[in-house]
């Protein structure tokens, strides 16, 4: 693997690209780790009662398939996403973790795990 970092001070944001001869495990593992390092940076764009807010990963409890939606939860509210869950998978960081077809949970905000019977 080659690494290349050029400098730049007219660029208004860091930005990484990824060039490689095919998609491979190690390449998505690279992306998912390069997420996880700059996800205090991230937002996710979604809506709530057609209103675009850019929301912080760490206040994301879970997400959730509604239909053709995707439910955002926080502690506070419910924000809606036309993104697909596996896109949202792919993008977020490795605290997120698909725990269902249809749910997405934030690891760091889990604080216990009841069975029910």
């Amino acid at each position: 693997m080659k690494i290349t970092i050029d400098v730049d001070d007219s660029l208004e944001q860091d930005y990484i690209t990824i060039h490689c001869k095919e998609l491979t495990d190690d390449i998505l593992e690279l992306q998912k780790t390069l997420v996880s390092q700059s996800s205090g940076r991230l937002r996710l764009s979604a809506f709530q009662d057609d209103v675009e807010h850019f929301l912080e990963l760490k206040s994301i409890i879970f997400m959730e398939s509604d239909g053709n939606y995707i439910l955002i939860h926080t502690s506070t509210d419910i924000y809606k996403t036309r993104r697909k869950l596996y896109e949202l998978e792919e993008l977020l960081p490795r605290d997120f973790v698909r725990v269902s077809r249809s749910t997405i949970v934030n690891t760091l905000r889990i604080s216990g795990i009841k069975k029910l019977h």
